[in-house]
């Protein structure tokens, strides 16, 4: 903030108060000092200005809240697909189960897709996104189409498929994020019905 200049005769407290948050603490000045300091000059006197009054509020950072969810990501259908098809060169898991975990800490507000992520990244599983970023084309090297033209991953929430784009949902404190690849009829071989 720079020197208060002498020649005002102005006295600086220097004490700490203790404040929480939420606290407003008023400033009386009565001086022009304090107009002219806030267009970066000084001026050459203290001229008093009765009922000047300066309020600031105080806010404490908040510590960021987390929130517990649980994951599973499954490619079962697809290994009864390739069982079937000879010519199916997907790859897959040994047990129909990519990832299971117990519940994972992710910052409040944060959306399934951007969890999803956090996830894979953090269990090392390879994935891809579709070109806008907002789908998820490939998990553990099983990608979209590997089976059937209708096959892919889709996510439900609490045993509920999303009906808007995983960007836009946001989880909650003790959700279930479930991946499951479909083979056929565009989800209802995992119980999606569109």
């Amino acid at each position: 903030m720079g020197e208060i200049p002498s020649e005002l005769g102005l006295y600086k407290r220097t004490e700490e108060i203790p404040v929480s948050d939420g606290d407003v603490i008023y400033v009386a000045c009565g001086l022009s000092y304090w107009n002219s300091m806030n267009n970066g000059e000084y001026g050459s006197g203290a001229e008093e200005i009765p009922g000047t009054v300066y309020s600031f509020t105080i806010k404490e950072e908040a510590e960021e809240q987390l929130i517990n969810v649980g994951v599973g990501i499954y490619d079962y259908t697809a290994i009864t697909h390739k069982e079937k098809n000879s010519e199916c060169n997907a790859v897959v898991s040994e047990s129909g189960i990519v990832h299971e975990s117990d519940f994972v800490s992710l910052p409040d507000g944060t959306n399934v897709l951007d969890g999803l992520k956090a996830i894979f990244e953090a269990s090392q599983i390879p994935y891809s996104l579709d070109q806008n970023s907002s789908y998820i084309s490939s998990v553990g090297g099983l990608s979209e189409m590997d089976c059937t033209s209708q096959s892919g991953w889709m996510i439900s929430v609490n045993d509920e498929f999303l009906s808007v784009s995983a960007s836009e949902a946001l989880l909650k404190d003790g959700d279930i994020i479930k991946l499951h690849y479909t083979v056929e009829g565009w989800g209802t071989d995992v119980g999606s019905y569109f």
